[in-house]
């Protein structure tokens, strides 16, 4: 076994630069841990004998441990805020709401002295600066533990888990109390069993199971459900983290098994992988409510918000349940001693996130022929080929030594193999229809707003084709399955006893990559949005001929003047932004070349 152990702080480090004539910043950095391992004793399960037979060679065990923790100097947040004395001066006015006098007695930070007055409900209330440091620490345990166990020579099987959490701290807005942490958890457990059946025939089964948990609670969980409030003349931000709450989970199950058979000059190998994946997401956004306050005299009686008043209801989950299947059959051939092929191909398949398909409850909505919202399809014809060459050329003629030596001294790999890649859930899920979740705006009770729960969050779908229509946001297409077409090819030549040469290039093509599109915009005439282009000082006459910024948004439909071109399905009551995901029309190109030569000083 071993042990190890890092730290670094700043009484260690040297003063930089800008630090000098200060304290220097506070910096902590801690890592530590160690590993075991060894032989395991295997029990007699037979009579007689010891209970205990050595595992030596028979039964190996390994951990690890390792903790780290970095923190920093945190800088700080600073806002306007009350005093304490300003908000006992406010609690005693009339009109008052007591409720947000004890929110701001409990939850928000409070200026310490007063810098300046300000005027709330006809008093003079004293204000000042607030600072508040920004959380800069991060934490995280990890575990590893290995058993290994050949009970006889045909047989391996290796057991794997991992365990790793992570935590750290973000911050929220007006106090202490509305900060959160980050919370990052993996679980990971594999075995893998490798049994030989004969010389020529080997089987190598794995089965995985992988667990990830991301979370971002409050440190105080009785603030979950409190709201953002902004007061827009303060410039004063209370509540948590406008992205919270959300969180997310993975559960991933695997099982493969592929089988090798070798006779004569062929090596075959084919198998299957089958994944399971159970996993999700919650997040709807301001499911907490948004409120702005044009002023402190407003917030302070509890009145409705009058400047921003919105909240999301409606659904926030998605469920990314789906199926991927993969299977695949090679074939390595060795033609002759210095030449041989790779032969084979794949075939992957990737099933709907479960969630996509409730695009479809969007269906009152659909236009045939010109939008449909529907279960979107899946991809189904992803066969990946691959073929690969190795050849060690050799030649008696003048040529044929010049460009590849003597026998063994050169050779020429080539390669051509296509690689698939999974559609990301978020293109699904950040697509959810208006039949799912929506917002309530300007809702709630006139006074009593926050002490009554803020604007309600019951949602009730409206299904009516006029509506769905007019809050379309978002269309997922089918679910074509993005690729890779590789092409490598190199060259290696050995010159002379002490130097080598290899030439690589690298040929890489991605095609039906996802583009989020806009399917519903306004229409563009491309010529009366050129700006002209002078490579040289233009002369009076061009210029005064080039038309006025009048004359370019009279020529375009999209200004029209006044008046905002409509969209393009306007006439059909889709009057928003329609973003289409993933639409496969991208594409990427990467070629490269490498020159290396080596060379052997001593032997």
């Amino acid at each position: 076994g071993s042990i190890f152990g890092y730290i670094g702080s700043q009484k260690l480090n040297a003063r930089s630069t800008s630090e000098d004539g200060t304290l220097k910043n506070y910096d902590k950095n801690v890592r530590y841990g160690g590993t075991f391992g060894g032989p395991l004793p295997i029990f007699n399960f037979g009579e007689g004998g010891p209970m205990f037979n050595s595992g030596k060679n028979k039964l190996f065990f390994f951990g690890a441990y390792e903790k780290f923790f970095q923190e920093g100097s945190s800088s700080s947040g600073s806002f306007t805020s009350p005093t304490l004395a300003g908000i006992n001066t406010l609690a005693a006015q009339p009109g008052v709401s007591q409720y947000v006098i004890n929110l701001f007695r409990n939850s928000v930070a409070l200026a310490p002295t007063t810098t300046s007055t300000r005027t709330v409900l006809g008093v003079p209330i004293g204000f000042g600066d607030v600072f508040l440091p920004i959380p800069a620490f991060q934490g995280q345990k990890s575990y590893q533990f290995n058993i290994d166990h050949l009970p006889n020579e045909n047989n391996q099987i290796r057991y794997r888990y991992a365990r790793g959490r992570y935590g750290a701290e973000g911050a929220g807005n007006g106090g202490l109390s509305f900060n959160n942490l980050s919370l990052y958890d993996t679980d990971l457990f594999s075995t893998n069993w490798i049994h030989t059946f004969g010389s020529n025939l080997i089987n190598d089964l794995r089965l995985s199971y992988t667990r990830t948990i991301q979370d971002f609670p409050l440190k105080d969980p009785t603030l979950t459900d409190f709201p953002n409030l902004t007061v827009t003349d303060l410039n004063l931000l209370i509540g948590p983290s406008g992205n919270l709450p959300q969180s997310g989970y993975d559960n991933n199950y695997q099982v493969y098994d592929s089988l090798t058979f070798v006779t004569g000059s062929h090596t075959f190998k084919g198998g299957a992988d089958f994944r399971r994946y159970l996993g999700g997401s919650d997040f709807l956004p301001r499911s907490r409510g948004d409120y702005f306050y044009s002023s402190l005299d407003v917030l302070i009686r509890d009145l409705a918000p009058d400047v921003v008043n919105i909240r999301g209801v409606g659904q926030g989950t998605f469920v990314s349940n789906n199926h991927r299947f993969f299977t695949f059959i090679q074939d390595d051939w060795k033609v002759r001693s210095n030449l041989a092929f790779n032969l084979g191909v794949r075939y992957e398949y990737q099933g709907l996130y479960r969630d996509a398909a409730l695009q479809a409850t969007a269906a009152p909505a659909n236009i045939p022929g010109v939008i449909e919202f529907g279960v979107p399809a899946v991809d189904k014809n992803n066969f990946a080929p691959r073929l690969g060459v190795v050849w060690s050329p050799h030649f008696d003629n003048m040529i044929g030594r010049f460009m590849f030596g003597n026998q063994g001294d050169s050779s020429i790999r080539a390669n051509f193999s296509r690689s698939f890649f999974p559609n990301f859930s978020n293109f699904a899920l950040i697509s959810l229809p208006p039949t799912l979740q929506g917002s309530a705006e300007f809702a709630g009770p006139a006074t009593n707003f926050l002490a009554q729960g803020g604007s309600p969050g019951a949602f009730t779908p409206n299904l009516t084709p006029a509506f769905l229509r007019a809050n379309a946001g978002s269309l997922i297409l089918p679910q074509i399955v993005p690729y890779a077409d590789s092409i490598a090819v190199s060259y290696q030549r050995q010159i002379g006893a002490a130097n080598g040469l290899e030439i690589r290039y690298l040929r890489t093509r991605g095609k039906s990559l996802p583009v989020q599109v806009q399917l519903n915009s306004r229409p563009v005439v491309d010529a009366a949005m050129v700006l002209p282009t002078f490579l040289t000082a233009p002369t009076v006459a061009q210029v005064t001929a080039l038309p006025t910024i009048t004359q370019v948004i009279a020529a375009n439909p999209i200004f029209a003047g006044a008046n905002v071109a409509p969209r393009q399905l306007a006439s059909q009551g889709f009057n928003g932004v329609i973003t289409g995901l993933p639409t496969p029309i991208g594409s990427s190109k990467y070629d490269g070349l490498a020159v290396s030569l080596t060379r052997r000083f001593s032997k």
